[in-house]
Formats: structure tokens, sequence, C-alpha cells
């Protein structure tokens, strides 16, 4: 099986398993700092439904309310070394 990450994997340390997570959240709410880059958080709130970009993890996307406009849940078996999506379900 591949590690996780892929190209992203160094020898020295392995890619974490929420830090693809952590690097969207975080460039996330760093673009939709207003333009002063003022970091006052019901102005990046604000701004974050109007965000987009494409990541490492997809293309995350939020509505008014701060919730995932295209939440996506996928499901996987390992065995045998080999990675097998179950279900992909796009809520």
């Amino acid at each position: 099986m591949d590690a996780i990450g892929g190209p992203f994997v160094t020898q020295a340390k392995p890619l974490q398993m929420n830090a693809p997570f952590t690097d969207e959240a975080v460039s996330i709410i760093v673009k939709a700092l207003p333009p002063k880059n003022s970091a006052e958080p019901t102005k990046i709130l604000a701004a974050m439904p109007a965000t987009w970009r494409i990541g490492v993890i997809g293309e995350p996307q939020f509505d008014a309310k701060g919730d995932l406009k295209s939440p996506v849940i996928s499901l996987y078996n390992h065995s045998g070394g080999k990675k097998t999506c179950l279900i992909l379900s796009r809520l």
C-alpha cells in the first residue's frame, strides 16, 4: 500500500492523517482574510462562503452557515496491502 500523502511524505516525518485537512482549513482561512489582512473572526467567517480553491482534498466550499456545500463520505477497505473504495456518498 502506498504511503498516505504520496510525494508529500518525507523520510524524516511521515504525513499525519489530519495534515491535508489542516492545510486546507488554514489555506481557506488565509484566502478569506479581508484585503486589509484583518484577523477579525466575523469578517473572516463572512468571507468564507465566497472562498474557493482546488486543494489536496478536493474543492471545499462553504455555505452561509459555514457548512460544507458538497460533503462527501468515503468508506475504504484495507486488505492484503490493497486499498479499495467500498462506497463514496455525496450528501
